[in-house]
């Protein structure tokens, strides 16, 4: 059994959608369950949706909703589904957008909305797009069946931003997935990703990347042959490829190095998708849905010792970073001073990016989304402030880094023109990291890109620690 997951980018028209169901049908031997996002900007569009009714625009927030609805209509009429899908689907759309409707009358109303209403209203995204697909691969002589994610997928009940209670959730699964043990007749699921519901049955949305961690729950749950993520990328790459037109796939890569370049900004995959796989050892497949034939990456636990490995794997950066500046006011002790600080990020459930800390003065680098005044408030009682802005964390990716002398010498050699600090390189050596101006990202990543992959063999060569 193999997990597709197709993220919104790959079932965007019609012809994605085709492309999507042949690549269902070339694996139907395999047992498939289909995971799927909603369709292209659907969802932006329902939040759009929601912003006009809590402005009062309730004229706007109607015409957004009959545009997700025309929107998917029209592909259902390109797509020449038949009966008596056809009228199921137009059944169940006219259903959904009626329903929008009544509850965006209620946020023009109030003028206020509900962070559990809005993952009720953003859950219709991903409700049409596997109501279309289901319909689509039925009509083209694929059996296939629905399965609504809320009925296995059980969740905290923070709305908008759900974590899977995943030892409720395991059982749900492997009853709602009852896999034949031959290769006779298969009813190939097609589920919601991004969608789950409370202990009290209310819908409830995974955040961003929620359908990534969907598919990887759900083949954890079924300890699936492999989990294939489906975007449009041809895989993994050694940078941003808005910034390097010719960054390369990465073939190849572990679990560590996936998580790390995932958190430090790498868009392809979700930091949360990685772990139900990890203790498993389930494959990840990264592939494209507009270049099949490509090989795409595979992550895995890991890689026999005699293949091959890259110095860097890759280069990831995070923009909008702040940073705060610590330095005590008072004779503390180290320990004292560090739980201090600690304690003020917890109470505020702030999640630092990189920390650098020394006996008497801390820097911490969060997201630019963290309203630090509260931080300043409480930590100047007993130590100095400063902040900077414009920042952004730049990291180095490579599981065979800790097996090369003279690295960060090297890196930072390279980047003697930029103003550099808050360097850091964790204690699995996977990672080096250090913060930069924000202005500067598009000439660091170039210069390490050259650095790292034009000459690479030729560094190889001179430092690789022997033995």
């Amino acid at each position: 059994m193999i997990v597709l997951k197709f993220g919104g980018s790959s079932i965007n028209s019609s012809q994605a959608i085709r492309n999507v169901a042949d690549i269902i049908y070339s694996k139907r031997n395999r047992h498939p369950i289909v995971v799927l996002s909603a369709c292209g900007d659907t969802t932006d569009n329902l939040l759009a949706s929601i912003k006009a009714a809590r402005d009062g625009e309730f004229e706007t927030a109607l015409a957004s909703v009959d545009s997700i609805y025309t929107y998917h209509q029209s592909m259902a009429a390109e797509l020449e589904i038949g009966s008596p899908w056809k009228e199921k689907f137009e059944e169940e759309t006219g259903r959904f957008t009626a329903e929008l409707r009544e509850l965006l009358r209620g946020v023009s109303l109030l003028r206020d909305i509900s962070r559990k209403s809005i993952d009720r209203i953003v859950s219709f995204g991903e409700r049409f797009s596997t109501l279309l697909m289901m319909c689509h691969v039925n009509t083209q002589g694929i059996d296939a069946h629905l399965v609504e994610s809320r009925e296995f997928m059980k969740t905290t009940d923070e709305h908008t931003r759900a974590k899977p209670l995943l030892e409720e959730s395991e059982p749900l699964i492997q009853s709602t997935f009852n896999l034949p043990e031959d290769d006779g007749n298969y009813s190939i699921p097609i589920a919601q990703g991004f969608i789950g519901s409370t202990l009290e049955g209310d819908i409830s949305t995974l955040g961003r990347g929620g359908s990534d961690y969907t598919a990887s729950i759900i083949g954890a749950a079924l300890e699936a042959e492999t989990i294939e993520i489906w975007s449009d990328v041809d895989g993994i790459l050694t940078a941003d490829p808005t910034i390097i037109d010719h960054a390369r796939v990465i073939k190849e890569m572990t679990f560590r190095e996936a998580s790390e370049l995932a958190y430090f900004g790498a868009r392809v995959l979700h930091p949360d998708t990685i772990l139900p796989a990890v203790e498993l050892d389930i494959p990840i497949q990264i592939y494209n849905t507009r270049n099949p034939e490509s090989d795409g990456s595979l992550i895995r636990r890991d890689f026999p010792d005699h293949q091959e490995q890259k110095v860097v794997k890759s280069i990831a950066y995070k923009e909008g970073i702040q940073v705060l500046n610590l330095t005590s006011t008072r004779m503390f002790q180290a320990h004292d001073f560090l739980r201090k600080v600690f304690e003020v990020l917890d109470r505020h459930q702030v999640v630092a990016d990189l920390v650098s800390t020394s006996e008497v003065s801390v820097s911490i680098a969060f997201a630019k989304d963290v309203d630090p005044q509260p931080l300043i408030h409480e930590i100047s009682k007993f130590s100095t402030v400063s902040m900077e802005n414009r920042k952004a964390i730049v990291c180095l990716v490579g599981e065979n880094m800790r097996a090369y002398k003279g690295l960060p010498g090297r890196i930072f050699k390279e980047l003697e023109n930029f103003h550099i600090n808050m360097i850091s390189q964790g204690a699995s050596e996977v990672n080096l990291s250090f913060v930069i101006d924000e202005a500067d990202i598009e000439p660091v990543v170039r210069t390490l890109h050259d650095a790292f992959f034009a000459e690479e063999e030729k560094y190889s060569q001179r430092t690789m620690v022997s033995g």
